[in-house]
């Protein structure tokens, strides 16, 4: 499973320090990109694995079960179309309604750029320098990190829960 890394740096000679020290390392191979972005980020560059597409499976999951629940237990179990009542009702809902709000998320999601990127985006804008790494694994991923960080770079990071976490923070490169 393929890894992409956003660092981003203050200035651009510590960056293309950083590019030639990653590109040199053992391992890495050709399939492996490393791109310098300076004053916008390519979208075309940026693998189909960086939308926003789980965020959007996680809140359509969540509000089509809640949704799908609340309609099939208030109207299909009263109505008498499901023998067992208006809780089995709600259960086949909120399966049903969880499915489809997932696909559709999903598929809405991936129009989107993930939130990290958003949140990448505009701090090269205001002059940052980004260097994007595409690893083949998590021990790659794990070494161009602590390069990264080595070369006064801080690395973007995708919450592990929730939407509301900082994703940008300045303490990762301590």
């Amino acid at each position: 499973m393929r890894h992409v890394l956003f660092a981003l740096f203050d200035n651009e000679k510590d960056a293309e320090t950083c590019m030639h020290v990653v590109r040199a390392l053992p391992g890495l191979s050709e399939a492996c990109t490393v791109l310098l972005h300076h004053d916008k980020v390519n979208r075309l560059d940026v693998p189909l694995a960086e939308t926003g597409a789980r965020e959007g499976v996680t809140t359509g999951a969540l509000v089509g079960s809640a949704a799908g629940g609340l309609l099939s237990g208030l109207v299909l179990g009263p109505l008498g179309f499901i023998a067992a009542g208006p809780l089995t009702a709600a259960l086949f809902g909120m399966l049903g309604g969880g499915a489809a709000g997932a696909l559709g998320g999903g598929l809405a999601g991936a129009a989107e750029p993930d939130p990290v990127l958003q949140d990448v985006e505009r701090e090269v804008k205001a002059g940052k320098v980004l260097l994007t790494v595409e690893v083949e694994n998590t021990t790659q991923a794990d070494d161009v990190e602590r390069i990264c960080l080595a070369h006064q770079g801080y690395i973007a990071r995708k919450p592990v829960f929730g939407f509301w976490s900082h994703r940008l923070r300045r303490d990762d490169a301590a």
